[in-house]
């Protein structure tokens, strides 16, 4: 058993005794951290941690300046079956979580914003869009037949567009 607390690391890289380095903290048997300094007696800052919990069965992995308030620049969570992963924020909730403005949630990858553009993972027809609006998912566009869009609201074709650009409403 390993305790960080006391500041020496575990193992360390370093190609030049009076130059930043790289080093290994062992928290416990279940994480670890990867973290890197300026110079020779400066303070480390983690860059990479990484935990599993055997109770919950979910692993994590940081990667990113994390002490810094903004958190991590790459997080991963969860279990198998439910993975997260976070870029620019280290509490995903959605499978893929682009910090405060997109997200994928396995049948849109949308943003955030009310009204904001969304695309859904699922069969176009022209009656179900695949280019819409979050919190609108019945109206945007989609492919109707081969050659041929449609424009769709309230879940209904009210411009069809054709492969000689004949338009139909």
């Amino acid at each position: 058993h390993f305790e960080r607390s006391s500041g020496t690391p575990h193992v360390k890289f370093s190609n030049n005794a009076d130059s930043g380095d790289y080093a290994l903290f062992y928290a416990d048997r279940d994480s670890f951290k990867v973290a890197t300094r300026a110079s020779a007696g400066a303070t480390y800052t983690d860059w990479i941690s990484g935990l599993y919990d055997s109770v919950a069965d979910t692993q994590a992995i940081s990667i990113g300046n994390l002490d810094a308030t903004a958190g991590a620049i790459l997080y991963v969570s969860g279990t198998y079956a439910a993975p997260r992963v976070g870029i620019g924020t280290n509490t995903p909730s959605y499978k893929l979580d682009l910090g405060d403005k997109f997200f994928w949630d396995s049948n849109y990858f949308r943003t955030n914003q009310t009204r904001g553009a969304a695309i859904m993972n699922e069969a176009p027809s022209s009656t179900n869009p695949v280019f819409s609006f979050y919190g609108d998912e019945d109206t945007g566009m989609s492919r109707a037949d081969n050659n041929k869009l449609s424009l769709i609201t309230a879940g209904v074709e009210a411009i069809r567009i054709d492969a000689s650009q004949n338009v139909g409403i």
